[in-house]
């Protein structure tokens, strides 16, 4: 008998696990891939987010903001890379600077620090390569070693609470505890159930007996296409377009060793591909000249490592989406907290997910 039961080996579930684990309690992490890490949580940006761009009060908003304080911290304690290079998102024209205006209220009410809207020329003069009229700034924005950040909560767990390749057949749900049935016929049972299973979420609950299909959302596949760019990078800070509807827009991001990489673009998807769409390049290149307008099309490299899938909940039509942290409080199951729609910023909002799904299970 398990205290908790954890689904997902990603950055999510790791970092529940961890304070699960760190409050004594007996635990079991299923990971149905091979390896830890393979799917959402190694394919992003890495980017660790300020809390620009969310609705003041959604969980994005909140737990960005915490979390990007949580996983600092927890960065400089563990020694964890991570470097504080800043953003800048910028206007390509005069139209465009009352949508920076409305972000960087947003942003304040949020909780986020320091940003301010730069002119013309102080953006040319941070970004001489950069095309824009203004940019709203953001220092406190920066990018991290997700596969480093991912190991050391790996380490902080002992080796047999993990179980890669486990995938699960069935899910018994009564009153009082869960019965977790594996492919592999071996039998689990907990008081908690974390769903934390990013890309198969959705499926998991499904096969949860007594959980009511209105809790279950739909599964949309939105693919996240990357393309590296084959010459030294231009550019000391992360850039990014105005956002999209469903998307922060095709950006610029670098790595901690300098590299510079666009994306990711939206393109929904009927099945889970992680090979990067060489269709979407002319796309690129249109996205990218309207901020850098010396992009070339052999600059742009197919970038498979990165390109990856987002867990969407809502269709083309309905985005933005909010995290959805579902518990007894909706469905009326004790002890069960499934977690859907886990995008960006999960990452940078993952420590402080941890949080609020352990402190709602009164550990």
């Amino acid at each position: 008998m398990y205290d908790a039961l954890v689904m997902g080996g990603g950055v999510i579930g790791l970092t529940i696990a961890r304070r699960l684990s760190q409050a004594g309690l007996k635990i079991a992490i299923f990971e149905a891939n091979s390896t830890i890490g393979l799917e959402t949580s190694f394919r992003n940006s890495a980017v660790v987010h300020a809390g620009i761009y969310y609705p003041p009060g959604s969980l994005k908003a909140k737990l960005c903001v915490k979390g990007k304080h949580l996983l600092e911290d927890y960065c400089a304690r563990q020694g964890i890379p991570y470097q504080q290079i800043g953003k800048l998102i910028v206007a390509a024209a005069s139209v465009q600077v009352p949508d920076l205006e409305r972000m960087l209220a947003q942003a304040k009410e949020n909780g986020g620090q320091d940003l301010r809207i730069l002119s013309q020329t102080e953006l040319a003069a941070r970004e001489p390569a950069i095309k824009g009229v203004a940019a709203l700034y953001s220092p406190r924005t920066g990018i991290i070693d997700g596969q480093a950040f991912i190991k050391s909560l790996l380490q902080a767990l002992p080796s047999n609470y993990v179980l890669t390749g486990t995938k699960i057949n069935q899910c018994q749900v009564d009153s009082y505890s869960f019965s977790v049935h594996s492919e592999c016929q071996q039998i689990f049972n907990s008081r908690i159930l974390i769903n934390a299973a990013g890309l198969g979420a959705v499926a998991i609950a499904k096969k949860m007996e007594g959980l009511p299909n209105e809790y279950i959302p739909t599964l949309y596949y939105a693919k996240g296409n990357y393309f590296k760019y084959g010459r030294p990078s231009p550019f000391k800070h992360l850039i990014y377009p105005l956002p999209e509807k469903a998307g922060l827009g095709i950006h610029a991001t670098l790595d901690l060793n300098g590299n510079l990489r666009f994306g990711p673009d939206v393109e929904w998807v009927e099945d889970i591909d992680y090979k990067t769409n060489l269709e979407r390049k002319t796309d690129f290149l249109k996205a990218i000249s309207e901020y850098f307008p010396e992009i070339k099309a052999q600059d742009l490299i197919p970038d498979d490592q990165h390109t990856g899938i987002r867990p969407k909940i809502l269709p083309a039509d309905k985005q933005p989406q909010d995290f959805i942290i579902s518990t007894s409080e909706d469905h009326g199951i004790k002890g069960l907290v499934n977690l859907f729609g886990i995008e960006s910023p999960g990452l940078t909002s993952a420590l402080a997910i941890a949080d609020y799904v352990v402190d709602y299970c009164a550990i």
